[in-house]
């Protein structure tokens, strides 16, 4: 019996025992990261989906008819103001700039001679060496020698600026286009566009706004309106942040009926050229000043 009583003994200890070390520890304390929150004044904005349109796009036409003979940039390059884009033959051009210059200088001789008769006729018709019916006559042919030289002169001025017109000069500095038209190709100024120029130092952002924001927008005070449409930033579509900011210059009259919407202009510099027409980006306008708003971060 000893033996048996010492065994269970024995067990119940080892069991006890075992008991004991099984129990799991206790876990360590979880940080928890916290934000007071405060009363401050605090700017609300509004963000809109806008799309970037040049501030100057102009289409180069040319003025004058012909065969190009020569052009005179790249496709896609930065232009300047004035500078020579394409050349159009301008051999018949000249010659007809030959010829009104030849009328104008027929047309100063008879003028000289009609001059020359009224002169000679003064004194004699006043001698009655000659009827007044001939002197009234060399008057009259003075004045209308006088008329044919302006007409020649408008007549060679036209033919001047038909010549200047075979070079085709962009209109303003800016980034051109791919070209329609190649050397030997043949031109009209009712025809098709040479090619585009888009001037590169300003975009416009374009974007619409709910006829309820042009309503909140109405009711603010002169100086929050004001505020609204200066500072506004610019998300790109790759997320970054347009470095420079911009200033609303335009609203449209009206709403578009079919979308109950306004169209809303800002213009931003592009000092960089870095944006382009037909980009896409998002106008951040700040609408009004919560005073003594309570902010909370996003994370809460």
């Amino acid at each position: 019996m000893r033996p048996q009583g010492f065994a269970w003994l024995s067990v119940t200890t080892a069991l006890l025992a075992g008991c004991g070390q099984g129990e799991p520890a206790k876990p360590p304390p979880i940080p928890v990261s916290f934000a007071v929150a405060k009363a401050q004044d605090t700017p609300l904005y509004r963000e809109f989906s806008s799309q970037f349109e040049a501030t100057n796009e102009v289409a180069i036409r040319p003025q004058v008819g012909g065969i190009i003979v020569a052009k005179q940039f790249a496709d896609g390059a930065m232009v300047r103001k004035g500078q020579p884009l394409y050349v159009i033959d301008p051999r018949e051009y000249r010659a007809a700039l030959a010829g009104a210059q030849a009328q104008l200088a027929g047309a100063q001789a008879n003028a000289a001679r009609a001059r020359q008769d009224v002169a000679r006729y003064g004194p004699l018709v006043k001698e009655d060496a000659i009827s007044r019916q001939v002197y009234d006559n060399a008057v009259q042919a003075a004045s209308a020698g006088a008329a044919q030289v302006n007409a020649a002169q408008a007549g060679v001025v036209q033919a001047q600026l038909a010549v200047s017109y075979t070079v085709v000069r962009s209109p303003l500095s800016g980034q051109i286009g791919t070209t329609n038209f190649n050397v030997g190709a043949l031109v009209s100024p009712s025809g098709p566009e040479l090619a585009r120029v888009s001037g590169q130092d300003a975009i416009y952002a374009y974007f619409s706004a709910s006829e309820q924001d042009l309503l909140s927008y109405g009711t603010r005070d002169p100086r929050s309106r004001a505020e609204s449409g200066r500072d506004i930033e610019l998300t790109l579509a790759d997320g970054s942040v347009y470095p420079f900011k911009g200033t609303i210059d335009f609203v449209d009259r009206a709403l578009d009926p079919a979308t109950g919407s306004s169209r809303i202009r800002a213009v931003f510099p592009n000092p960089e050229h870095k944006l382009r027409p037909g980009m896409f980006g998002k106008v951040r306008i700040k609408t009004e000043t919560k005073t003594g708003a309570i902010v909370i971060p996003d994370k809460a």
